[in-house]
C-alpha cells in the first residue's frame, strides 16, 4: 500500500515546527510525494528569513512577529492540487440476491425465486432439511436479460417435510452475502392440482407449460405426446421436443403426463391452417384506423382463433379468444401504430384446445393449444397530417 494511503498528510518536520528564530532548510526534500513544503517569508521586526513550512504549520515565530501570509487563497489552491493523493479503488464486490421466497409447488415440489444481481455469473443454493445443517444443493446459471426476477424449482422432495432455502450470486472469486432464509413445508397429502398450457402444439416445435396451482413451474413430470417425450428446459420453464413425427393436419394428439398425483390426460387433433384474405402481402396501413382482418378455413371449426399484431416497437395487439366460428376481426384503432421501420406481421391461429378431454389431477383453465398458423407482412404508414384518428380519406365539398 502506498504512503498515500496511509498517511496522506504527515505533520510539518520537527526543523520547521521548532521556535528558533535561524532560519533552516531540509538538506534534502521530504521522501513523500504526497506532502508539500513550501518557503514562506517570516519576518520579525528586526530582520527578514526565509523560513520553510508546511501550508498548515507556523513559521515559528511568536504571533507578534508573525505577518499574514500574503495571497493566502493562492497557495492553498497550490497546496490542496499538490498533496492530493491518488485513492486506492475499491474491491469489487457483489449484491446479495434480494426477494429470496420459496412457495409450495405440490407435496414433492417447492418453487423458489430471487431477484437477479447485476455482475453474477451463477447462484449457489443451499438447502436444510429439518432441523438440520445447510448443504450445497446445485448451482444455477444467471439468466442473461429477460425478467428481473430468476427462478428454480426443488423437485423430488419428500411430503410433510420442512425445507429451508438460502443462496448467494457468485462470480470468479467473488462471493455475495447469503441471502435471508426462505422456509417452507410441503404438504402432508397429495392433493395438487396442476394447469396444462400447450404452447402451439402441432407437427413442429411443440411446447408445454405445466404450473401448480399455486403457481410454481412443475419441472420433473413425465410429458409425452402421441408417445414422442417432450423435456423440459429452463428457460423458458416449458416441456418440448422439435417435432411429432408423422403429425399432419387433422392427426389427433395424445397427451399424458405423469405427476405425483396421478397421470393428466387430454386430446384434439390438429386444425387447418386458416387462410388470410385481407391485409395483403406488402400493403400499405395507415395508422389510427381500424384494422379489419378476414379469413378462409376450411373443415370443422376450431375452437378459437388467435390473432397476433406485431413489428418493433410498441405495436403488440392480441386477440386470444374469437370464435372459431368468426372469418373476421377488427382491431381498434388505438392499436394500428407505425411500428419502427414501417414493417408490422400478423399471426392468424386456428386452436384447438380440447378442454373437454382433460383427466385427471388438472384445473379447468388447462388447454392443450393445439395450432396451426398463417402470417402475412406488410406497411403500416403514418396518417396525412391534420387527419383525426379513425377518419377516411378527405372529400372534396360538395357543390352548391
Amino acid at each position: 500500500m502506498s504512503r498515500c494511503a496511509t498517511n496522506p498528510l504527515p505533520r510539518a518536520p520537527a526543523w520547521c515546527r521548532r521556535p528558533s528564530s535561524t532560519p533552516t532548510k531540509p538538506s534534502a526534500p521530504p521522501p513523500s510525494y504526497c506532502c508539500f513544503w513550501m518557503p514562506t517569508r517570516c519576518s520579525p521586526r528586526s530582520r527578514s528569513a526565509t523560513r520553510y513550512r508546511t501550508p498548515a504549520s507556523g513559521c515559528g515565530s511568536t504571533a507578534a512577529n508573525r505577518r499574514p501570509m500574503k495571497y493566502p487563497w493562492l497557495y492553498l489552491a497550490v497546496a490542496a492540487f499538490l498533496t492530493a493523493c491518488p485513492q486506492n479503488p475499491p474491491p469489487p464486490t457483489l449484491g446479495r440476491p434480494g426477494d429470496f421466497t420459496a412457495t409450495v409447488g405440490s407435496s414433492t415440489s417447492i418453487g423458489l425465486r430471487w431477484l437477479k444481481v447485476e455482475g453474477a455469473a451463477a447462484y449457489q443454493l443451499e438447502r436444510k432439511v429439518g432441523s438440520g445443517s445447510f448443504s450445497p444443493l446445485v448451482s444455477i446459471p444467471h439468466e442473461m436479460g429477460g425478467p428481473l426476477v430468476q427462478s428454480h424449482t426443488d423437485s423430488g422432495l419428500t411430503p410433510g417435510t420442512r425445507y429451508t432455502y438460502r443462496i448467494r450470486a457468485v462470480n470468479a472469486g467473488l462471493q455475495s452475502e447469503w441471502s435471508t432464509s426462505a422456509e417452507v413445508e410441503t404438504p402432508a397429502a397429495a392433493s395438487t392440482r396442476y394447469r396444462v398450457s400447450g404452447y402451439w402444439l402441432g407437427a413442429s416445435d411443440p411446447n408445454l407449460y405445466l404450473v401448480t396451482d399455486t403457481g410454481v413451474v412443475f419441472s420433473s413430470a413425465t410429458v409425452t405426446v402421441n408417445g414422442t417425450p417432450l423435456t423440459y428446459r429452463n428457460p423458458p420453464g416449458s416441456y418440448y421436443a422439435p417435432s411429432l413425427p408423422g403429425a399432419t393436419a387433422g392427426t389427433v394428439l395424445n397427451l399424458n403426463i405423469t405427476v405425483p398425483e396421478g397421470t393428466i390426460t387430454a386430446s384434439a387433433a390438429i386444425p387447418q391452417a386458416p387462410s388470410l384474405t385481407a391485409p395483403a402481402a406488402d400493403a400499405r396501413i395507415t395508422e389510427n384506423r381500424p384494422l379489419t382482418v378476414t379469413w378462409n378455413y376450411t373443415g370443422p371449426d376450431p375452437d378459437r382463433f388467435y390473432l397476433h399484431l406485431l413489428g418493433d416497437g410498441p405495436l403488440n395487439y392480441v386477440a386470444a379468444n374469437i370464435s372459431g366460428a368468426e372469418r373476421s376481426f377488427t382491431i381498434p384503432a388505438d392499436q394500428v401504430v407505425v411500428p419502427a421501420g414501417g414493417r408490422a406481421s400478423l399471426f392468424l391461429y386456428a386452436v384447438n384446445d380440447g378442454k373437454a378431454s382433460f383427466s385427471g389431477p388438472v384445473l379447468p383453465t388447462s388447454a392443450m393449444g393445439v395450432a396451426a398458423s398463417t402470417s402475412v407482412i406488410f406497411d403500416i404508414v403514418p396518417a396525412p397530417p391534420g387527419l383525426p384518428a379513425g377518419a377516411g380519406p378527405r372529400r372534396a365539398p360538395a357543390l352548391p
